[in-house]
């Protein structure tokens, strides 16, 4: 399908930016060359790079995190002989983001365990969280952000939402417990991230856990994880997580030296996200930076 052809071919052309315009416009120009529709040769309109912003597509080459792709193809109409009419231009269009451009469904998954007062790690976590927000919110891109706390066990605190005053007055409240059931808190997350009464459905669900030490809890997980290990039960997790039919990707950042890290790193493989440690409060802030810049390769139109 001629459709198919604008997809892909925005996406591969996506796949270069921000960094490199003129690469982006020369893999989407290749694609097509290399992929014709079935039905004859694909004529490229337009290349166009751009930024996509609050649901828009605004053409320009300064820092673009989108492309839109134009392409037409000349096909025989079946019937329209009789009208005096043999064939015609049929045009698809196509617009990929990459990076920060990309619309995201992402939960904050919190750890708000005792050992979190410890050297600051609360208030680094909280106020690198909240700048996290700021970022997400500054791109307008359609991304909702949603809160989980966990300790012994889960709040739900903020599901998927555009307010993002409000999930920062959320983070703001987080108050410290005991115990640390990641397995419940990773649970609420990704299953609220595809929660179809609150996420975008053209965006990607996201989930950033956060813990500065090793599961020791369990009860609140999904009903296939019932019964296994605190670790084993985030394990669980994190397969049905990559399981859904729109696959969760969750980011995880172990805190401190005493976090899991073998754990945190292997729920990040199982998703395809990417595991970060921080070995002090203070890389927190450069941490979620990079997380709200690093958004999916996604089709948008």
């Amino acid at each position: 399908m001629l459709q198919n052809t604008a997809d892909a071919s925005a996406l591969a052309g996506a796949s270069a930016l921000p960094d490199d315009v003129r690469t982006s416009r020369a893999r989407a120009r290749d694609y097509i060359a290399r992929n014709p529709a079935l039905a004859g040769p694909v004529e490229p309109l337009a290349i166009e790079p751009g930024r996509w912003e609050r649901g828009r597509f605004v053409p320009t080459d300064e820092r673009p995190n989108a492309l839109r792709v134009v392409v037409m193809r000349n096909e025989d109409l079946f019937f329209a002989p009789v009208l005096g009419i043999r064939n015609a231009n049929i045009r698809a269009v196509a617009i990929a983001t990459h990076g920060a451009g990309a619309p995201r469904n992402i939960m904050l998954v919190l750890d708000v365990s005792g050992s979190m007062a410890a050297r600051g790690k609360w208030e680094r976590a909280r106020s690198a969280s909240t700048s996290f927000v700021d970022m997400i919110e500054d791109t307008g891109n359609g991304s909702l952000v949603g809160v989980v706390f966990f300790d012994g066990n889960i709040v739900l605190r903020e599901s998927l939402t555009d307010d993002f005053e409000d999930a920062k007055d959320w983070i703001d409240q987080g108050k410290l417990g005991s115990g640390t059931n990641i397995a419940a808190g990773l649970s609420a997350g990704w299953q609220e991230s595809v929660n179809p009464a609150t996420m975008n459905p053209t965006a990607a669900p996201v989930v950033i856990l956060l813990s500065d030490g090793r599961a020791n809890r369990t009860g609140g997980q999904s009903a296939e994880c019932i019964n296994q290990g605190p670790a084993s039960a985030v394990i669980c997790e994190a397969n049905l997580a990559s399981q859904n039919g729109e696959p969760v990707t969750v980011h995880t950042i172990s805190l401190g030296r005493d976090a899991d890290l073998p754990l945190m790193e292997q729920v990040a493989g199982i998703t395809g996200g990417e595991h970060y440690h921080a070995p002090t409060p203070e890389e927190l802030e450069d941490i979620f930076a990079k997380i709200a810049q690093d958004g999916p390769l996604r089709l948008v139109q």
